[in-house]
């Protein structure tokens, strides 16, 4: 399976999912890519939350993961897709226009 658009934050989601399933479950080692399909950006903070309750991780461990990879590209949790895209929409506008004015 071939990820869409894949970002560098995609990239090390996959990594630190590929060290978390060769410790935890490697017989989940070739749904990885389905699931950073699946969780990618806004919803890797769910992501953690349920592995580490799955899998009954030490709260430090599950932190350090999120730690790991957390796309900064998603500052906004929404589970409506069309307010996340407005939000993400907007901090694009506002950071092009910081851009310009500091120029």
């Amino acid at each position: 399976m071939v990820l869409p658009t894949v970002r560098l934050q995609d990239i090390v989601l996959h990594e630190t999912l590929e060290d978390f399933y060769t410790q935890h479950r490697q017989t989940n080692m070739s749904n990885i890519n389905a699931i950073v399909t699946k969780y990618r950006g806004h919803m890797v903070p769910h992501l953690w939350a349920q592995l580490s309750l799955k899998y009954n991780l030490a709260p430090l461990e599950g932190l350090e993961l999120l730690g790991r990879s957390l796309y900064l590209s998603a500052p906004f949790e929404y589970r409506e897709q069309e307010r996340q895209t407005e939000l993400e929409d907007t901090l694009a506008e506002a950071q092009h226009e910081g851009v310009g004015a500091a120029n």
